[in-house]
């Protein structure tokens, strides 16, 4: 006879535990270790809940319920694409949000609440991450301010950059306090749930922290842990790349249109070209070159038109493209 333990799902947010949807999961009491088996009435601890759930079930979006509050300074072009993608993503994160321009504010989502820093550390409920989405250069006025009110409160959440080019050491001298931080280079396709999120965090982040970041930029898209010392040329590449990649379907539009097609007919053929060579290099491991060679027959169009680009140097310009966005970032970053 095989005995099952019936585990109901939750979230935890440190030291608060957030019961969701009833939803459960069927486990064999032999996946698990004899401290792990509950007595009575209680229930197996909040962390092994949630890697259970992250264990036995496909979905690892949060649950219903909100079980993540998020605090955003900054609402600009990345700020709103995170929002947007967290949101569309997960219907369990609680997002409050501050601009000093009152016009960055405009177009939030009606869930969102617009609350200033000084009120975001006063009332019962403390973030689980203040997210900093504002300019490089604004980063040390706004985190000292910031800081200090933590300090006064007397909270510790986790501190997430997404600005270019500043190193966590930068970060974390605006501080008196040792914390917790994660910088981030994340894309503006996060806003539909298609970013690309590089992280890297200090080593006395907690594998809880790391679950938040997993979790919260997931929702968003890609998620991937790096060295710090990687971030300038991810920014470089995948930060600014979106940018690259419009130039790119702007160009075989316009070069649509100059060869005689209509312009809607154009934008229709770039944009799912584009989608479509991507989606077919993603999907399997067959290298780049091999599948552009799939493409070429001697002597034929494909062949014409890729001697074109390399008349212009379009590989090396990509290239240079990536290595001065990497030397900005590493600039902005003093």
């Amino acid at each position: 006879m095989v005995l099952f333990l019936i585990v109901p799902l939750c979230h935890c947010s440190r030291s608060v535990l957030y019961p969701v949807q009833s939803t459960v999961i069927l486990l064999p009491f032999s996946r698990l270790r004899g401290n792990d088996i509950p007595t009575g009435t209680e229930h197996i601890s909040c962390h092994h809940s949630c890697i259970l759930s992250t264990l036995y079930s496909e979905d690892t979006s949060f649950s219903k319920g909100h079980s993540v509050y998020i605090a955003i300074l900054g609402t600009g072009t990345m700020g709103k694409a995170i929002i947007d993608g967290l949101l569309k993503q997960s219907d369990t994160v609680a997002i409050t949000a501050f601009d000093t321009y009152s016009s960055a504010l405009d177009g939030l989502p009606e869930s969102v609440s617009i609350v200033p820093p000084d009120e975001w550390f006063s009332s019962n409920t403390t973030p689980d991450a203040v997210l900093f989405a504002v300019k490089p250069a604004d980063i040390p006025k706004a985190a000292k301010e910031i800081f200090h009110l933590q300090t006064r409160h007397k909270v510790s959440p986790l501190w997430i950059s997404i600005a270019a080019g500043v190193t966590i050491q930068t970060f974390s001298s605006l501080s008196s306090e040792k914390q917790r931080i994660c910088r981030v280079m994340p894309n503006t396709p996060a806003k539909i749930g298609e970013g690309m999120s590089a992280y890297a965090c200090t080593g006395n982040c907690t594998s809880e922290d790391t679950t938040l970041i997993e979790t919260t930029l997931g929702a968003c898209g890609k998620t991937i842990a790096v060295p710090e010392k990687l971030l300038h040329a991810v920014t470089g590449l995948s930060g600014s790349g979106p940018a690259y990649v419009f130039l790119f379907i702007e160009a075989l539009i316009e070069g649509g249109v100059t060869a005689g097609l209509p312009f809607h007919v154009a934008r229709e053929c770039a944009l799912q070209t584009v989608i479509g060579a991507a989606k077919l290099a993603a999907s399997g491991t067959e290298h780049t070159g091999a599948l552009k060679a799939g493409v070429m027959s001697p002597g034929g169009t494909t062949a014409a038109g890729l001697r074109a680009l390399e008349q212009h140097a379009f590989k090396h310009a990509v290239i240079d493209a990536v290595l001065s966005a990497t030397g900005r970032s590493a600039q902005l970053g003093g």
